[in-house]
C-alpha cells in the first residue's frame, strides 16, 4: 500500500522488545496526508520515515519480522485453540514458513466469509509472493486465494452497533459461520 494510487497507509505501530515504536510513510507526510492532530495522539517526532517499499521492507526485516516471530512462538506454544486475526487485505500475519500451521482460515468480505482449509491456504500463501511493487514480506489476500476454493462460503449479516455490543446476538447471527470454521478444523 506504500505508493498505491487510491489508498496508502500513513502510520503504523510495531511492538519490539523495547516498546512501541511507529513508522510514518514519510511520503504521504510530505504530500498531506496524515490528519490533523494525529502527531498530537502519537509520539511521531520520533518515529521512523519510509518513503519506498524498499526502505518499509527494510524496517519490516528489522523490527516487523522479529514480532511476528515473537508472536509466532507464543502461538504455537498454545495449549489451545487459537485464532489469529489478519488486518486489512493481508493473507496472513504471521511468517508463512514459521511454526504456526492454520488448521483452518475464514477470510471475511462484507457480507461472507469463506472458509478454506489450512493445509491448502498455507499452500497457496507459500506459492504467493510480493512483488518489487507491493513489497516483499505480505501477500494480499486475494493473491492466494483466487489459487483456491473454499470448503464453504457463509453469509455474514450486517449488524447494528447495539447487535454487536450483544455477544448473543452475535453469536446467533454468526453462528453458522463460526460452526463451519470449526467443522473445516
Amino acid at each position: 500500500m506504500l505508493g498505491d494510487t487510491d489508498r496508502t497507509f500513513l502510520c503504523d505501530r510495531v511492538t519490539t522488545e523495547g516498546g512501541s515504536r511507529f513508522v510514518v510513510n514519510g511520503a504521504a507526510e510530505a504530500a498531506g496526508l496524515l490528519p490533523d492532530g494525529l502527531a498530537d495522539r502519537f509520539p511521531l517526532a520520533e518515529a521512523t520515515r519510509v518513503d519506498d517499499v524498499a526502505a518499509f521492507n527494510d524496517v519490516m526485516a528489522a523490527d516487523y519480522l522479529p514480532a511476528f516471530d515473537r508472536l509466532a512462538a507464543r502461538v504455537a506454544a498454545a495449549s489451545v485453540p487459537v485464532v489469529v486475526e489478519s488486518y486489512a487485505d493481508i493473507a496472513g500475519p504471521l511468517p508463512r514458513d514459521g511454526p504456526v500451521k492454520p488448521d483452518a482460515v475464514a477470510v471475511v468480505d462484507p457480507g461472507r466469509a469463506r472458509i478454506y482449509a489450512g493445509d491448502r491456504y498455507a499452500k497457496a500463501r507459500a506459492v504467493a509472493s510480493g512483488s518489487p511493487r507491493e513489497g516483499t514480506m505480505e501477500e494480499h489476500t486475494g493473491t492466494v486465494t483466487e489459487m483456491i476454493e473454499p470448503l464453504a462460503t457463509v453469509d455474514l449479516p450486517a449488524l447494528s452497533g447495539d447487535e454487536r455490543g450483544d455477544p448473543e446476538r452475535v453469536t446467533e447471527r454468526y453462528g453458522p459461520a463460526y460452526e463451519m470454521l470449526i467443522d473445516a478444523v
